[in-house]
């Protein structure tokens, strides 16, 4: 059971509103200034008649009560919802991972990839002992009378629907400071408690050095405000904004594997790197239909082969690059169908790095190319795009 209170600002008055809830959730009542407003819903769509009265430029709010059981996740991340699972100390693990399915299989929203919210804040009722862990800054935590505690976060930066995610578990943490290019950026691992060390020896270097090839490359970690966090997971990973899941297992690769069967991919976490290189496209620059997704995997998939050459060489990076076209397909389009929720090919990611690298090749001076990659993140700095911004870019 929960709640989901929206602020909106009217652009032009309408007399419905479409807010998206995933069946089998069930919307128990929408209200506005503690008034009951009228729903009707088809499937996965409510419309709710607006008050009269609003004009352009009113900010207001609504608030959508709901419960049920959501849509349990087949094989997270990819085939997403809720995950509900034990860790290896038999204490419960629970989280959510939704990217294509929608954010609207867990709680009431505007489903779609552009309309972000500009700010968020999650508040999270977990059972005594555990942990409840989200987006952006811990702001308090409140004790029930049964035990049960309120974990309360808050982003103030733009966040994707999808990005926005819960982690529930004995969770133990880790604090440090990385000195990046806008002054000090707080770090934090939240991983299961006999995990700690695990992350303090494993996790904690690559995502420094990770900071460190990034920041170079593509400009300022994107999300200084809400701080950068890494939450262990269950499941492989995924890039939730400024709470990144991991579920690598501590090894090396790809659960052990490089992915370019070069041996370059061996000495580093492929998680760590590939879902933080997220943060600057996927998050930071986001597209505006999931057709686009190119964008966000051939960049982050690039990234890889970015964070080889600043730690080895530019040799070292030539050959992970290369050596992941093994992985491409050429089966359909990379680019989906726009306004019905497809995305491309998988290929957008190992072709969309090797079209990234071939572009690189023709212009023939790395540190134009590097510009390029840290103007678009400072042009398109917590933005919606499409991919034909970035080309014409």
């Amino acid at each position: 059971r929960g709640s989901n209170t929206i602020t909106y600002k009217v652009l032009q008055p309408y007399s419905i509103m479409q807010i998206d809830l995933m069946e089998p959730l069930l919307a128990d009542s929408v209200k506005a200034d503690g008034k009951l407003l009228p729903v009707s819903r088809v499937g996965n769509v409510l419309y709710i008649e607006m008050p009269e009265g609003q004009q352009p430029g009113d900010i207001a709010k609504l608030t959508v009560y709901y419960q049920g059981k959501p849509r349990v996740a087949k094989l997270p991340p990819w085939d997403g919802g809720a995950i509900w699972d034990t860790d290896d100390a038999n204490q419960q693990w629970i989280s959510v991972a939704c990217q294509g399915l929608g954010a609207s299989v867990w709680y009431p929203n505007k489903d779609h990839q552009y309309d972000e919210a500009d700010s968020a804040t999650m508040h999270i009722r977990v059972p005594a002992g555990l942990a409840g862990v989200a987006n952006g800054r811990l702001t308090g935590k409140q004790a029930m009378a049964n035990g049960d505690t309120i974990w309360s976060w808050k982003v103030v930066s733009p966040i994707n629907n999808y990005n926005f995610i819960p982690y529930i578990g004995k969770y133990a943490k880790l604090d440090t400071t990385y000195k990046g290019e806008n002054g000090t950026l707080d770090v934090s691992l939240w991983f299961l408690k006999q995990h700690l060390d695990q992350a303090r020896s494993h996790v904690l270097p690559d995502v420094m050095r990770t900071l460190e090839a990034f920041e170079y490359w593509f400009g300022p970690y994107p999300f200084y405000a809400d701080s950068y966090k890494m939450v262990e997971a269950p499941h492989l990973g995924m890039e939730h904004q400024s709470a990144i899941a991991y579920g690598n297992h501590f090894m090396n690769g790809y659960l052990g594997r490089d992915l370019s069967g070069t041996g370059e991919g061996k000495d580093w976490d492929y998680i760590i790197v590939h879902e933080s290189g997220h943060e600057w496209f996927g998050n930071n620059i986001t597209t505006r239909d999931i057709a686009d997704m190119w964008v966000h995997e051939g960049f982050t998939d690039y990234s890889e082969t970015l964070f080889v050459e600043y730690w080895k060489s530019k040799e070292n990076g030539d050959r992970y690059v290369q050596g992941i076209r093994r992985n491409i397909m050429n089966d359909t389009p990379i680019i989906g169908t726009y306004n019905v929720n497809s995305e491309g090919s998988g290929d957008m990611y190992s072709k969309g790095a090797n079209l990234l690298h071939t572009i690189r090749t023709v212009i023939d001076n790395d540190s134009l190319f590097r510009e390029i990659l840290r103007g678009l993140n400072a042009d398109f700095y917590h933005q919606t795009v499409t991919s034909n911004d970035v080309e014409q870019y």
